[in-house]
C-alpha cells in the first residue's frame, strides 16, 4: 500500500503550507465554541492570465525536475493535460487517473490517495503518477505562496479554531508562536509550528483529519 498525500505534491511544486499528513485546503469546521466563518476571509487578489499561466509552467517543470532526478535516463512520460483541479478535486481525478493506468486506487478519509497495483517496479509507479498529476494538476492559484492576509487568517484559524478542535478530541496542542514568527517561518521555509505537531500517524489521524481539517474554507478566496 502506497499513500499519496496532496501535500506531499504542494510541497514540490510551490512552498509547502505548515500541515501534517492531510491535505484538507477546504472545510470551514469545526463550530462547536465558535467558527471558522466568524473570520474575517483574506483579501487575495486574482491571478493574471500572464501570471496564472506562469504559475503552471513553473508547477509542470517541477514535476519534470522530480521526475528527471528519480530517472535521470529516462525521457519524460508522454501525458493528456485534462484540466485544472481544486484541492477539493485532486486526490478523486488522480485516483481515477491511477486506476485507469492499471492501479487499485482509493481516496482516504484525509483526502489522500492509497493505491495497490499490478506494476511493482518504481519507474512504472512513478510514471503512472507522473502522468496522472500532470494531466490534472492544481489550479496554479493554489500553488502561488499565500499573502500576508492569507497567513493571519490561517494562523487565526490554526490558534482559534483548530487548536480548540483538536484539544477537546485529546490532543495536546503545543504553544503558538506569535504571528511575526509564523508568518516569518512560512516565507522563509514553507512553515514550522502546527496545532497537528502532535498528531502522529496512526488508525485515528484520518478520522481526526476529517473531524478538525487542517485548513479552512476561503484560504485561496
Amino acid at each position: 500500500m502506497r499513500k499519496i498525500s496532496l501535500l506531499t505534491v504542494t510541497a514540490v511544486l510551490a512552498v509547502a503550507l505548515s500541515a501534517c499528513a492531510g491535505p484538507h485546503l477546504s472545510q470551514d469546521k469545526p463550530d462547536s465554541n465558535g467558527t471558522a466563518s466568524s473570520i474575517p476571509h483574506p483579501k487575495v487578489p486574482p491571478l493574471t492570465d500572464e501570471q496564472a499561466a506562469k504559475q503552471a509552467a513553473s508547477d509542470q517543470q517541477n514535476r519534470d525536475d522530480l521526475f528527471h532526478t528519480q530517472f535521470p535516463a529516462q525521457p519524460l512520460p508522454a501525458y493528456q493535460f485534462e484540466k485544472f483541479v481544486s484541492p477539493d478535486q485532486w486526490a478523486a481525478a488522480v485516483a481515477s487517473c491511477l486506476t485507469r493506468a492499471g492501479y487499485q486506487a482509493v481516496v482516504s478519509a484525509d483526502q489522500g490517495i492509497e493505491t495497490s497495483g499490478v506494476a511493482s517496479d518504481d519507474l512504472a509507479r512513478e510514471t503512472a503518477q507522473y502522468v496522472c498529476q500532470s494531466a490534472t494538476p492544481l489550479g496554479p492559484r493554489y500553488n502561488t505562496p499565500l499573502n500576508r492576509s492569507q497567513l493571519e487568517y490561517l494562523y487565526r484559524y490554526d490558534t482559534e479554531v483548530l487548536t480548540l478542535c483538536l484539544e477537546q478530541a485529546g490532543y495536546k496542542v503545543t504553544t503558538p508562536p506569535p504571528l511575526k514568527k509564523f508568518v516569518a517561518d512560512y516565507r522563509t521555509n514553507g512553515g514550522g509550528w502546527s496545532p497537528y505537531d502532535n498528531v502522529h500517524a496512526g488508525a485515528l489521524t484520518t478520522s481526526i483529519n476529517v473531524q478538525c481539517p487542517q485548513r479552512p474554507d476561503h484560504l485561496y478566496g
